[in-house]
This record gives structure tokens, sequence and C-alpha cells, in this order.
């Protein structure tokens, strides 16, 4: 029994010895059929080369290459990147630069219109004297034609105008002065108006062709603005008044104001002839002038003959003497004026001008430029107010001598020698 148990001992170790075993080329091991004791016994190093050691030779075009052992197309992550070719290097350089801010270009001085040009912005004004500032808008009179090829910068005056007025008020500061001038209303009148005009003014060709220059180069720095001293009729000149006016001269006089006939009448006939605009050369004549008011009259005390009686027109007389101690004491000419019949008492005697269907009060505007004739009316008064141009002020003196029933009214006018009579002669 023994002798079995070694004999199959013995053949179990020959099967083991001689078992079958494949040699690779070269002495090395191939990886297959080889038991799993044996592949721990081998150095990984034999078995599996490292990359490191691969060639470098196996890149392909795709920057892939082939597993030499197990077949496999992998990617390279240690290969170099290929080098760009010529038509590539042209392709990704960058474009020169055609627009720098840096200040070492030189820039030309002339002003340079493109599209990106066309654009109008605010401009900020200033003004040293004052010390003001103010933003324009020069699309306000500034815009470019763009229905041309190349757009041209054209300017709406009548627009720049109207800023430049409103601009010339907002720097005045002490440089401006109150003034009166006429303004016409309807039917051929004026009213008196006031406003605050500067004696200074923006100069305007210098200011138009500089705002130009800038808006053509987009020059958006501050623009001082130029001034120049003006007269107050150069500052008229394009504005929304025309000449300056004064106060020539003035009359008052009272009446009863509890006479409804006779204050109605003195109301609508001197309404008649409110805001009248006489020119130099023209007549005034008094009839003519409230003729439109004869259907309105009320009866009122009038001097008929020698005596006071109701009738129509009562208290006309008293405008036409208001008027023409008005136009006396502003120096016009007197053409024809006749007293009344009887003594007054709202005047003083040879002071008065009387009117009827067959008496007129006529003047005449001897003076070089306009005038206006302006009626007030306050409480029991009634007032002639004459304005016209200041350089047409005179220095009138008026006196009366006479006594009785006969009176006579002197006039000089700047200190002439020569002295106007106008005499009156009164009934009792």
């Amino acid at each position: 029994m023994k002798r079995i148990q070694k004999m199959l001992i013995a053949f179990t170790l020959v099967i083991t010895i001689f078992s079958p075993i494949a040699f690779a080329e070269n002495d090395e091991v191939t990886n297959e059929n080889v038991p799993s004791a044996v592949k721990t016994t081998q150095n990984s190093k034999d078995v599996f080369p490292a990359k490191s050691e691969q060639p470098a030779t196996n890149l392909d075009t795709t920057d892939t290459q082939t597993n030499q052992y197990t077949g496999e197309k992998v990617k390279d992550t240690n290969s170099a990147p290929k080098e760009p070719t010529k038509n590539q290097t042209q392709q990704t350089q960058p474009a020169p630069v055609k627009n720098t801010t840096d200040d070492s270009v030189n820039v030309s001085s002339e002003p340079v219109e493109t599209v990106n040009n066309y654009f109008i912005g605010t401009f900020r004004l200033f003004d040293r004297t004052t010390g003001k500032t103010l933003d324009f808008l020069a699309s306000r009179a500034f815009t470019y034609d763009y229905k041309q090829e190349n757009p041209k910068l054209i300017v709406d005056q009548a627009s720049l105008n109207i800023f430049l007025n409103e601009m010339d008020k907002y720097f005045a500061g002490k440089n401006s002065k109150k003034i009166m001038f006429a303004s016409p209303i309807e039917n051929g009148k004026y009213k008196i108006s006031e406003e605050i005009v500067p004696t200074r003014r923006i100069e305007r060709e210098q200011f138009k062709q500089e705002m130009m220059r800038r808006i053509k180069t987009a020059d958006y720095t501050l623009f001082e603005l130029p001034f120049v001293d003006v007269t107050v009729a150069q500052v008229g000149q394009g504005a929304n008044f025309g000449t300056e006016i004064s106060m020539l001269s003035s009359y008052l006089t009272y009446y009863n104001a509890s006479d409804r006939g006779r204050t109605y009448n003195i109301d609508i006939t001197a309404e008649a002839i409110n805001g009248t605009k006489l020119a130099p050369g023209e007549k005034f004549h008094f009839n003519s002038r409230v003729k439109s008011v004869d259907s309105k009259l009320k009866n009122a005390f009038i001097i008929k003959g020698d005596e006071f009686v109701l009738g129509l027109g009562g208290g006309q007389c008293q405008v036409s003497t208001t008027l023409f101690n008005a136009v006396l004491e502003a120096g016009l000419k007197i053409d024809h004026r006749r007293n009344h019949t009887l003594k007054i008492h709202y005047v003083p005697y040879a002071r008065d001008a009387m009117v009827s269907n067959t008496n007129d009060f006529v003047f005449s505007n001897n003076f070089d430029n306009d005038i206006y004739i302006f009626y007030r009316k306050a409480g029991n008064s009634i007032a002639f107010d004459i304005y016209g141009n200041p350089a047409d002020k005179k220095v009138v003196k008026t006196w009366v001598t006479g006594s009785g029933n006969s009176y006579t009214l002197y006039r000089t006018i700047d200190g002439s020698q020569a002295q106007e009579t106008f005499r009156s002669f009164y009934k009792d």
C-alpha cells in the first residue's frame, strides 16, 4: 500500500514538471496561457514596457497612436503642438489699428467730417463776466442735410436768433435796462409793453462760426462766449420788441364821475384814441378819430351858443382839451385849435380845445420818429400820455397871461427865444 502511494506522488510530480510552456521570440514571455502564479513573479517592466519607452515616431496627423500591444488607437497627450503653416500665421495676425488716442499721433488741424461726426450734441457755454454757464443743445439751430451724399451742416437762422436773444437775457446780469416799447395789437392800435433788455449781447456771427467749427470737429470743450456792448436799439433788432420809447409828455384833468352820461362819453371817446400811432409828418384829426363812437354817445351838458344845455356828446370837449395839453407839452405842432365860447373850469383859461360838428382839433407829428398816444383813467380823472423816441424829448415851457375874457397861452421849446401864442376870447 505504501508502495502505491509513493508511485502516485511521483507521477503527480512528473506531470507538474513537464507541463507545456510556450516561449516567445527573443526570450520574451507572451501573455498568453501564463499562469497567475508565474505572472506575479514576472517584473511588470519586462512584460509591459512604459510609455516613455514607446517610439515617438508613431504620431499621426490626428494626434493619436496605436498601442503596439493592444492594437487600440489612443490620443497622445504628451505629443508636441503642431507648428502652424504660413497661411495660418497670416490669418491669425491682428489687423493694424486705425484709430488711437495716443497723444503722439499727429491729428490734422482741418475738420474731418465722417459718418461718426454727423452727431450734434450739447455744448457748455460760459460767460466770464457773470460766471454763469449754460448747456446749449445745438440741434435746436444746427442740423445736417442728410439728403446729400456728403451731408452739409446748415443753420436755422431764425431759431438761432431766438436762442441768442434768450442767452442775452440770461447772461445780462447788471448789464441790463428796463425799457418801454409799443406793441401792436389790433385795428392798427398799440399798447405799451415793458421789458428788461441787456446792454451787451453775444456777437452773433462769431458765435455761429465757432459753433459750426465745434460741431464739425466734435470739440465739446468749454465754450467761452464772445460779447459786445450794444445800444438798446441794436438789441431790439431781430427781437420780439420794437424801438425803445419813453414818455414825452402827460396831462391829466378831473371830472364829476357822478354825471354818468358825461363819464360814459368821456370813456368811449378817449378809448377811440387810445393806442394811436402817428408817423413823422402825419396829421391827427380829432373828429375823424372819434367818429366811430358817434352813434353811442349819450346826453350830457354841452355849450350851445351862450349857455349849457343837454345834448349828445357832452364830455367830448374834455377829452379834446386834455389831449391838446398833452400835445402842447410834448412840443408837437398845433395846426388848429379853438377855445370854448364860455369859460370852463377843468383846465386854466386859454388851455382848452373845443370840438363840434364844425370845429376840429388838429395837430401834426413834426418829430423824426413815430409817436404813440395812450389814455389812462383813474377814478374821476382822465389822462393822455404821449410816447416816442427818447431823442425827440423836448424841454417845453408854457404859461398864460390875461384877464377878464381875454387870455393868451405861450409856449417855448428847448430854450428858443421864439414864442408860440394861443389866444382865447370868452363870453360872459
